[in-house]
C-alpha cells in the first residue's frame, strides 16, 4: 500500500511516497480473507441452524401425525371389537328366541331344507305354528 507523505513540514524533507513492506500487504489481505471467511461461516451456521429447526419441526409434525394415526387405528380397532361384540350378542339373542327343534316323530312338526347362498344345506324340523320370522332368524344365524 502506498502512503503519501507531506514534504517540507517543519523544515524537514520527507519522501513523497511510502510503500508498505510486502509482508504488511499480505497480512492485510489475509485479515480481509479471514473476515470474509468468518462472515461466510456465520451465514453458513445460520443457514444450518434454520435447516435444522425446519427438520426438527417436520420430525415433530411426523411424530404427531403418527401418534394421531395410532390413536385413530386404536379407536377403529376398539369400535370394530365393540361391533363384533354387539353382533355376537345379537346373534345369541336371536338364538335364544328360536324354539327348540321338535322331536322326529312329532305329528305337529315338519322338516324344511334350505340351501344357503354359500352352498351350505340346512335341514331342520319346525313346529307347524312356527312363524316365518323365527325361520328367518334361524337362517340369518347361519
Amino acid at each position: 500500500m502506498i502512503v503519501s507523505q507531506l514534504q517540507g513540514v517543519g523544515g524537514r524533507v520527507f519522501p513523497t511516497s511510502y510503500q508498505e513492506p510486502p509482508g504488511v500487504e499480505m497480512k492485510m489481505e489475509e485479515d480481509r480473507m479471514y473476515d470474509i471467511a468468518r462472515a461466510t461461516n456465520g451465514r453458513l451456521k445460520q443457514i444450518q441452524e434454520q435447516e435444522f429447526e425446519k427438520a426438527r419441526r417436520m420430525d415433530n409434525e411426523m411424530k404427531l401425525k403418527a401418534a394421531e394415526e395410532e390413536k385413530q387405528k386404536k379407536h377403529e380397532e376398539q369400535k370394530a371389537a365393540e361391533d363384533l361384540k354387539r353382533q355376537e350378542e345379537a346373534k345369541q339373542k336371536k338364538k335364544a328366541q328360536i324354539p327348540p327343534e321338535p322331536e322326529a316323530g312329532d305329528p305337529e312338526a315338519c322338516e324344511i331344507a334350505f340351501r344357503l347362498p354359500s352352498g351350505k344345506r340346512v335341514t331342520r324340523r319346525f313346529h307347524k305354528s312356527t312363524t316365518i320370522e323365527v325361520i328367518t332368524s334361524l337362517l340369518n344365524l347361519h
